[in-house]
């Protein structure tokens, strides 16, 4: 093979791996990863916004703790942002269940990382971020 044909092989099976990793990134399973990319790239943005409790049987994975005081669940919310935009988030609870109190949940979030979240009533939903 010529140098420049070894230099397109190898451009497409970078371009190749970066798509892969890309789409696998994007599946349910990988909560883990994406949340602890969010959590440590300084580039992220933190940033507020609002969904509607999940039922509790609604998690996408769930795990023994590793203090053995329960297992632990991972809900995938679609939040919308202040400006109505929809953006996913993972949410974990520890040794339970989701046990909010009011109908929706404000998030502060840093990408798919649920940082911080506590129940609010429908009243403290700005316009923009309630659910159609």
């Amino acid at each position: 093979m010529t140098k420049r044909r070894s230099c397109i092989v190898g451009a497409l099976l970078a371009v190749g791996a970066i798509v892969l990793l890309c789409a696998v990134l994007n599946t349910d399973q990988m909560w883990l990863v994406r949340t602890t990319i969010d959590r440590m790239n300084p580039v992220v943005q933190t940033e507020t916004r609002y969904v509607e409790v999940p039922q509790r049987d609604s998690f996408v994975d769930s795990y023994e703790d590793a203090t053995g005081s329960g297992t632990n669940y991972v809900y995938k919310l679609c939040a919308r942002t202040v400006d109505g935009r929809e953006k996913p988030c993972y949410l974990v609870t520890f040794a339970s269940k989701i046990q909010a109190k009011g109908p929706y949940l404000k998030i502060v979030a840093k990408g798919s990382y649920a940082a911080s979240v506590r129940s609010v009533s429908g009243g403290e939903v700005p316009g923009a971020a309630s659910v159609q």
